[in-house]
């Protein structure tokens, strides 16, 4: 479990619920933007699609 579980709506997998969830995560500057589009969560290093799901 990562700190994300606390703040956002998590799947087992990692991965956000919605994508609201994702939308707020990135507003809030949770995740930190990548050149590629995806977006990245330096607390547990996981790197996440534009959908949100855990790459």
């Amino acid at each position: 479990m990562s700190w994300m579980d606390d703040h956002y709506r998590m799947d087992n997998e990692g991965n956000f619920e919605t994508l609201e969830d994702y939308n707020r995560a990135v507003k809030n500057g949770d995740l930190e933007e990548l050149s590629n589009g995806r977006y990245y969560d330096r607390e547990s290093d996981t790197e996440y699609d534009s959908r949100g799901d855990k790459i």
